[in-house]
C-alpha cells in the first residue's frame, strides 16, 4: 500500500467521524425540537456524507454538491444559525418556523452568490475567514458559561474546540501545509475533518449542559 492509498484510508475514517458527530447531533436536536440547529447539523451530515461516497465515486457534481453545502456551513451555518439555535437555552427563545425558513433561504442565496458569481470568488476566503472570527466570542462565552456551571472537564473541551476550530479556519484558504499531498494526518483535509467532527460534538454537549441549567429557571 502507497502512501496514497493510506492518506486515502486515513480521509475516510475522519469522513466517517464527522458523519456520525453530525448524524448523532442532527438526530438529538430534532429530538429536542431545535429545528434550527438539527438542519444544519442535517446539513453538514448530507455534505460530509456525500464527501464520504466522493472518496469512491469522484463525481465532478457531487465534488460540487459538497463544495456548495460546505460554503453554506462556512458563511453562516455553522456559525451564525448555531448562535441562533443557542437562543433556545442562552435566551429560551425560538423563532418561528417561518423565520427559520427564511434564515436558511437567505444563507443558501448568499452561498449560491459566493460559489457561483464570479467577481465574488475573489473574497470567499476572507468572507469565511471573518464570519468565524465574528463567531470565535460566542465559543468562548461558551467556555465562560461551562465554567460558571461547574461543568469544568466540558469547558475544557470547549476550549481546546476553540482553538482547533481557530487553527482551521485561520489556514484554510491561506496558507498551504507543506508536504500536504502526502502527510496522512497533518493535511488540511483530515484535520479540518476530525476537527469539525471533535468541535460539533463538544458545542452539541454543551447545549445539553446549558439547556439542563435552563429548566429550573423555567419551572
Amino acid at each position: 500500500m502507497d502512501v496514497t492509498e493510506l492518506k486515502g484510508m486515513f480521509l475516510l475514517g475522519a469522513s466517517l467521524s464527522i458523519v456520525f458527530s453530525m448524524g448523532f447531533g442532527a438526530f438529538k436536536f430534532f429530538q429536542k425540537g431545535n429545528w434550527i440547529l438539527s438542519a444544519e447539523w442535517a446539513i453538514m451530515f448530507t455534505s460530509t456524507s456525500s464527501l464520504t461516497v466522493w472518496i469512491f465515486t469522484q463525481w465532478n457534481w457531487q465534488y460540487n454538491f459538497v463544495m456548495y453545502l460546505d460554503a453554506f456551513s462556512r458563511v453562516a451555518g455553522m456559525n451564525l444559525l448555531v448562535v441562533f439555535g443557542f437562543l433556545a437555552v442562552t435566551h429560551q427563545y425560538k423563532p418561528s418556523l417561518k423565520a427559520d425558513v427564511l434564515i436558511f433561504i437567505t444563507i443558501g442565496m448568499i452561498a449560491a452568490a459566493l460559489m457561483y458569481v464570479e467577481p465574488l470568488h475573489a473574497i470567499r476566503p476572507y468572507v469565511f475567514f471573518a464570519v468565524h472570527y465574528m463567531f470565535l466570542p460566542f465559543l468562548l462565552l461558551l467556555v465562560y458559561k461551562l465554567f460558571q456551571l461547574g461543568e469544568h472537564r466540558l469547558g475544557r473541551h470547549m476550549l481546546i474546540a476553540s482553538v482547533l476550530l481557530t487553527y482551521i479556519h485561520s489556514i484554510a484558504d491561506f496558507y498551504p501545509i507543506p508536504g500536504d499531498e502526502t502527510n496522512l494526518v497533518y493535511n488540511y483535509g483530515f484535520m479540518a475533518l476530525t476537527t469539525w467532527a471533535y468541535a460539533y460534538a463538544v458545542i452539541f454537549f454543551a447545549y445539553e449542559a446549558l439547556e439542563k441549567a435552563s429548566k429550573p429557571q423555567e419551572a
